[in-house]
């Protein structure tokens, strides 16, 4: 892996080895692979230091969602 990832905050969310549940298939590939729940909050923190460094159009694809009650 590369140094400057290793340094990351939320390098525990890319665990390089993991368990793979084969729920009765046979092949690896078949399987589900068992990753780490990602805790939202510190992953928006994180990613909150880098949002400056996005261009207009890049912005563009970041989903604003508002709750709405409907009657």
């Amino acid at each position: 892996m590369f140094p400057v990832f290793q340094e990351s905050p939320i390098i525990d969310f890319y665990p390089i080895d993991f368990q793979i549940d084969l729920n009765g298939k046979k092949f690896a590939w078949q399987g589900v692979a068992l990753l780490p729940f990602v805790d939202e909050k510190r992953l928006k923190e994180v990613l909150a230091d880098y949002q400056h460094l996005l261009t207009t159009d890049e912005c563009k694809h970041i989903p604003v969602f508002v709750d709405s009650v409907y009657f």
